[in-house]
């Protein structure tokens, strides 16, 4: 058995990565990533056709992007109760959902949030 294509290179035993895959570019903003091939087992006389289905686990190697990177001014009355919302840009994420924006946060310049 042996197949070879620029992602993947089997041979009798096993089944080898050739190249880095990137789920994100592989199955964009998709939940789950299942790449599926077939591999041709031989000798002839013997044919056989084995299915073989991989599932792309995602990491989060993507930061949100936000398309302009100038800071944004809010203007909020300090008559607004707590609750008022404030509208700020969406934040693009190339990670599948469940590793994409979670959450904005708000602090001061200088300041970093260290909470996961």
């Amino acid at each position: 058995m042996f197949c070879e294509t620029a992602a993947w290179v089997t041979d009798v035993c096993c089944c080898q990565l050739r190249a880095t895959l990137d789920r994100d570019e592989l199955c964009p903003r998709q939940d789950t990533c299942q790449l599926e091939f077939e591999v041709l087992v031989g000798p002839a006389s013997l044919f056989n056709i084995i299915s073989v289905n991989v599932s792309v686990l995602d990491v989060n190697d993507h930061r949100p992007q936000f398309a302009d990177s100038a800071p944004v001014s809010l203007h909020v009355s300090e008559a607004a109760p707590p609750g008022t919302e404030l509208p700020l840009p969406a934040a693009v994420d190339r990670d599948s959902p469940a590793l994409g924006v979670a959450r904005y946060e708000l602090y001061p310049v200088g300041v970093r949030s260290v909470t996961a």
